[in-house]
C-alpha cells in the first residue's frame, strides 16, 4: 500500500509540473495564410549612410542605466 501511494505521488506532482509547461503550446490544423501579394510587400525606404550623434536623452539614459547597473554590481 505504501508503494502505491508513492506510486500516486510521484504520477501527481508530474502532471502537476507537466500541465503548466504545456499551457503555452497551441497547436493548430488550420491551413496557414496565402503570402502576401507583390502589391502589399513594403519596400526599403532610402537609407543614409550619415552618422547619427545621440541626443541628450540617450546620453542621460545611457547614464542613468549605467548608473543603476554599477550599484547593483556591489550586492
Amino acid at each position: 500500500m505504501n508503494n502505491f501511494q508513492k506510486l500516486c505521488a510521484a504520477v501527481t506532482l508530474t502532471f502537476a509540473l507537466f500541465l503548466p509547461v504545456m499551457a503555452g503550446e497551441i497547436t493548430t490544423m488550420a491551413v496557414p495564410p496565402p503570402p502576401p501579394s507583390n502589391s502589399t510587400v513594403a519596400t526599403e525606404p532610402n537609407v543614409s549612410n550619415e552618422i547619427q550623434s545621440p541626443s541628450e536623452s540617450d546620453i542621460l539614459i545611457s547614464n542613468v542605466t549605467l548608473t543603476i547597473l554599477q550599484l547593483l554590481s556591489v550586492f
